[in-house]
């Protein structure tokens, strides 16, 4: 695929034109405010954890809005089942390939689905399931508690003490997985 190529091209240190622009984007350009770079740094020190066994980000798209659209395109691939999703990645992985599980979704969304008790489809209970499994997960972590499992960005920014970091939890925090997601 195109995009994969393209990052082959990045990583190997190609000095094409097209390659050149992203470079700077993405080192200079793109570059989070200080205070932002520390939520970063501090998270991903902790999601390496002492062992530096790196660390996994999980970016479930499980949301009930996302489970309501109507999506033709891969509609018959999604997953949208935290169980089947977590035990694809036990299959894939027997052991722990990582430290650190990173999970990103937005739990707002999940939440205020849950809190919505005129809401009785099949979204919503399939919505309540994964809610209790990412709790499970936060709580016990996963390979039978060998990795930790971490929630960053909106928690994190909210909790930051910032107050405009906290106001804008949800964007910021967007940020803040993204920065960790391609470290």
């Amino acid at each position: 695929n195109r995009f994969m190529q393209f990052e082959r091209k990045l990583s190997w240190g190609h000095t094409l034109p097209e390659t050149e622009m992203y470079r700077t984007i993405l080192g200079g350009a793109l570059r989070p405010h200080p205070n932002l770079q520390l939520i970063i740094n501090n998270t991903i020190a902790e999601l390496n954890g002492a062992e530096k066994k790196g660390y996994m980000v999980l970016h479930a798209r499980i949301e009930p809005d996302m489970m309501r659209q109507n999506v033709r395109v891969c509609t018959d691939k999604r997953v949208m089942n935290m169980t089947d999703i977590i035990n694809m990645l036990y299959e894939k992985f027997p052991e722990p390939p990582v430290s650190a599980v990173l999970l990103v979704f937005s739990r707002d969304i999940i939440e205020n689905e849950e809190a919505n008790d005129k809401q009785d489809d099949d979204f919503h209970k399939l919505n309540s399931h994964n809610l209790k499994i990412l709790n499970e997960l936060r709580e016990n972590g996963m390979w039978g508690g060998k990795v930790k499992v971490v929630e960053a960005g909106s928690r994190m920014v909210e909790e930051s003490g910032n107050d405009f970091y906290a106001y804008y939890y949800n964007f910021v925090g967007s940020i803040v997985n993204f920065f960790i997601a391609v470290q």
